[in-house]
């Protein structure tokens, strides 16, 4: 981080013309180094609130250091959130659109072509004709472990 504070300081000495366009880059890049960190999973956004419709606690803490000195540890908790719809909510829903809207093909589940946190996701996509000039309207219920419940469910 040093050298991004002198970087900065540098742009100082600069007319602003130059300030404005370097500066201009500097963030362009940043902005691509978060995305690619966020995307492969290495980002730490450090604390954040955790929105979900449940949070579960996966097997018990892990003691992942203690500190000489005062013998404080740290742990590790590993939670699950769900914050799509549940399998059962998702189908049903497929099913009433389906009978409101007979004839939309394109309706259904779709599975999603990259793993986000390790995982496939799976979206309900509706086909709607009532979105003026939209093909179709996405509504956006992740459903995690979508395959899991239809295995349960059946």
């Amino acid at each position: 981080m040093h050298d991004v504070g002198r970087f900065l300081n540098r742009l100082l000495g600069l007319p602003p013309e130059i300030q404005n366009k370097l500066f201009e880059l500097f963030v362009c890049i940043l902005d691509l180094l978060i995305q690619n960190a966020r995307t492969e999973g290495h980002l730490d956004s450090g604390i954040v609130d955790m929105k979900a419709n449940s949070v579960e606690l996966q097997g018990n803490p892990k003691t992942v250091h203690v500190d000489h000195m005062s013998g404080a540890s740290t742990m590790l908790f590993t939670f699950t959130l769900n914050r799509g719809m549940k399998w059962e909510s998702a189908l049903s829903l497929l099913e009433e659109k389906q009978k409101d809207y007979p004839g939309l093909p394109n309706s259904g589940f779709y599975e999603s072509r990259r793993e986000w946190l390790g995982r496939r996701h799976f979206i309900l996509a509706f086909e709607g004709f009532w979105m003026a000039y939209t093909p179709s309207a996405i509504f956006d219920y992740i459903i995690r472990q979508v395959l899991v419940h239809a295995a349960v469910a059946r």
